[in-house]
C-alpha cells in the first residue's frame, strides 16, 4: 500500500501510532452474563459481567481469524485470541479502525500450522498519518458509508424474513389470493410431476478452470449458495468437445439446480441463461425440470426452497461422513400443490417479485461496500485530501 506523505502527515511506526497487546484469557466456563462485550479474533461473540479495557477500542485477530478489525464503543474484554490497541496517542480511534483495514494485517502473520499475528512484526512498520482534525473528517465520511451499509443490510434481512413468512403461508394454502379461495389443492409425488431429473458427468482428467480459456461453464455445488441463489462467476469450465459429446447435464433457462452431495446437500437455485449461451452441470449437481401439466417450474423451485421443502429434502439425505442424495430421493417425496396452474403461477410470480427486491438490495449493499473500499484506499493513503 503506497502512502503519500503530505506536509502535515507524520511518518511513524505502528508502535508510535497504535501499539498492540495480547488480550486476556477468559474460558467460556468463567463468563458471567453481563453487558460488556468479549471481543474474540472474529469479533464480539459474548458479553461478560466484567471488563478489562475502557472503550472506545480497536481489536484484531491474533490467532484463528487473522486480519478482522473490530471497533468497540464501550468498555470491553479483549480475548486472548486477539490483539488490542493499548494507546491511541491522541489519534482518533475510529480513524485507526479504518486505517488498520487498508494495511492488511493478515499479510504479517507467521506460523504454518496455526497462523498467528505477531505484534513484534507489526510494530516497526512505518506509515504516514494525517493530523487529528483530518482523521476525524475521514472517519466521519467513512462512518456515513457504514451507516448506509448497515441500514440497507437490515432492510435486506427484514425482506428475507418477510419472504420466508410468505412462503410458509402461500405454499401451504394458509394464505390465498383473492379469487382462488375456493380452488382445490391436490397431493402429488415429486417423481410424478417431474419431467427430468439428471446429473452431469465428469470429463476425463476432471473439470479444468484455468487451462480452458474458451470452454463451456460447468456449474458445481460450490456455485449454489445457501440462500437459493447461484454464483455465476467464477465457474469451472469443460472443453467445447466434451460439452458437444455429452447428452446429459446441459442447462436450460429456469432449470432448478440442486446440490447432490457434500456439506451443502439439498441446497438449490434457479438457473438463468442470461449470463451464458451454453452451460452445463458437473457430477455433483442435479437438474430438475417440472412437467408443467401439473406444476409450474418456478412454483416448484419456491416450494423446494421453502422451510418445508428443505425439511423434506433433508429427510432423504443419507450418510454422515459423506452426506448425499440420489435420484431416488424424489420417489416418496409427497407434497400438496394447487390444482390450478393459474394459482400456482400467481404464487410463484409474487414470490419471484420479492426475490427481485431482495436481489436489488443485495446489489445495493455490494455497491456501497465497493464505494467505501475505494474511498478508504484514497482517503487513508492521502491520494484524496479532505477539507477541514
Amino acid at each position: 500500500m503506497k502512502f503519500i506523505r503530505h506536509k502535515k502527515w507524520k511518518l511513524q511506526t505502528l508502535k508510535e501510532i497504535c501499539p498492540f497487546q495480547r488480550g486476556f484469557d477468559l474460558p467460556s466456563s468463567k463468563i458471567q452474563q453481563g453487558k460488556f462485550p468479549v471481543v474474540y479474533s472474529n469479533g464480539i461473540l459474548k458479553y461478560h459481567k466484567y471488563y478489562k479495557v475502557k472503550g472506545p477500542g480497536v481489536v484484531t485477530g491474533r490467532s484463528g481469524t487473522i486480519g478482522k478489525i473490530t471497533f468497540v464503543e464501550t468498555n470491553y474484554w479483549p480475548h486472548n485470541t486477539a490483539l488490542w490497541v493499548t494507546n491511541f496517542f491522541g489519534n482518533d480511534p475510529k480513524f485507526i479502525y479504518y486505517f488498520l483495514h487498508i494495511i492488511h494485517l493478515e499479510k504479517y502473520c507467521n506460523g504454518t500450522s496455526i497462523p498467528t499475528l505477531n505484534r513484534n512484526i507489526l510494530h516497526p512498520l512505518k506509515f504516514a498519518i494525517p493530523p487529528l482534525s483530518e482523521q476525524k473528517k475521514i472517519a466521519k465520511i467513512l462512518s456515513t458509508w457504514d451507516e448506509s451499509i448497515d441500514k440497507t443490510g437490515q432492510l435486506l434481512e427484514l425482506k428475507k424474513k418477510f419472504k420466508k413468512g410468505l412462503m410458509q403461508q402461500l405454499l401451504t394454502g394458509k394464505r390465498r389470493f383473492k379469487g382462488f379461495q375456493n380452488n382445490e389443492w391436490m397431493e402429488v409425488n415429486l417423481k410424478e410431476v417431474l419431467k427430468t431429473i439428471e446429473s452431469g458427468s465428469r470429463p476425463k482428467g476432471g473439470v479444468q478452470n484455468n487451462n480452458i480459456t474458451n470452454g463451456i461453464p460447468s456449474f458445481g455445488g460450490e456455485n449454489i449458495t445457501q440462500d437459493g441463489n447461484i454464483n455465476y462467476f467464477p465457474v469451472p469450465k469443460v472443453s467445447q468437445e466434451f460439452f458437444n459429446n455429452t447428452r446429459k447435464g446441459k442447462l436450460r433457462n429456469k432449470d432448478i439446480l440442486i446440490n447432490k452431495d457434500g456439506a451443502c446437500t439439498g441446497k438449490l437455485g434457479l438457473y438463468s441463461d442470461s449470463f451464458y449461451e451454453e452451460a452445463s452441470i458437473n457430477e455433483h449437481v442435479f437438474i430438475l425440470r417440472a412437467n408443467e401439466k401439473y406444476v409450474i417450474q418456478e412454483y416448484l423451485y419456491h416450494y423446494l426452497l421453502s422451510h418445508i421443502g428443505q425439511y423434506n429434502i433433508s429427510r432423504k439425505i443419507s450418510g454422515s461422513a459423506q452426506p448425499g442424495i440420489t435420484t431416488k430421493f424424489v420417489n416418496h417425496f409427497i407434497f400438496t400443490i394447487p390444482k390450478s396452474l393459474t394459482e400456482q403461477n400467481k404464487i410463484a410470480s409474487f414470490l419471484s417479485a420479492v426475490d427481485k427486491e431482495i436481489e436489488l438490495l443485495i446489489k445495493k449493499v455490494d455497491i456501497l461496500k465497493t464505494q467505501k473500499k475505494g474511498l478508504m484506499q484514497k482517503l487513508l493513503t492521502g491520494k484524496i485530501r479532505v477539507k477541514v
